[in-house]
């Protein structure tokens, strides 16, 4: 795993501990694509630690 994909996942974490608001008004990755980084590098996604 690089530098890149670290950065990546970092970014998929914070993007899943928003709130949709949260994440619309900043931008970037959404929900899903930040679930598929996850799901891409095979680490988990547990639904009940992100907010909804």
């Amino acid at each position: 795993m690089n530098a890149i994909d670290e950065l990546q996942i970092a970014i998929a974490r914070r993007t899943l501990k928003m709130n949709d608001v949260g994440v619309s008004i900043m931008g970037g990755m959404t929900m899903d694509e930040a679930r598929a980084v996850l799901k891409k590098h095979s680490l988990s996604v547990r639904e009940e630690q992100y907010a909804r």
